[in-house]
């Protein structure tokens, strides 16, 4: 059963489409599909239901909150000011 990270980081359903009911699907480009499988074989997370990008256990996935506290210390660490910039990672 595909799963999907919510906004609390809870682990659930995959968003639905409005009209039809049907799970929104994205297009995933090859080389994208070749990268996530090397990352999910060398991750020690690597059964079939574990989380390609998960925090300290399979089940824990990582949120926004985790990745916007990484890239600000990762901002902090290489000397990168925001100052009127708007920084964001993506």
């Amino acid at each position: 059963m595909e799963r999907a990270v919510k906004e609390d980081g809870s682990i659930g359903a995959l968003k639905k489409r409005e009209r039809s009911g049907e799970p929104r699907v994205v297009a995933l480009p090859s080389k994208a599909r070749t990268a996530l499988d090397w990352l999910h074989e060398e991750s020690p997370f690597n059964a079939t239901e574990d989380l390609v990008f998960c925090g300290d256990a399979a089940d824990h996935p990582l949120n926004r909150r985790t990745f916007g506290d990484l890239f600000n210390r990762a901002l902090a660490r290489a000397g990168v000011t925001r100052g009127e910039r708007f920084l964001t990672c993506h």
